[in-house]
């Protein structure tokens, strides 16, 4: 997997990817929004003074739902899936 430079930095050797996919996103977009909030101090605390990385990204629909005012955010494309064996 190549990261995609500035966002995301390749994989450790010690990763979690999470990848969900929601059916009725129109329904779901603000509790998707919220756990995605909440993911950051979660990591936190099982890592402890570990030093640690978390990254939530959101597809462009739901760019879409959670702000249907502006534009989806632009210039960044979409991450690979990976299968890290280890």
């Amino acid at each position: 997997m190549q990261a995609q430079a500035g966002v995301l930095n390749p994989p450790k050797r010690h990763t979690l990817i999470q990848v969900y996919n929601f059916d009725d996103l129109p329904l779901v977009t603000m509790n998707v929004a919220r756990i995605g909030a909440q993911t950051p101090g979660m990591a936190s605390e099982i890592a402890g003074k570990e030093k640690h990385y978390a990254v939530i990204g959101f597809g462009p629909m739901t760019w879409i739902w959670l702000t249907p005012d502006k534009p989806v955010p632009g210039g960044f494309r979409a991450f690979d899936e990976t299968e890290i064996e280890g």
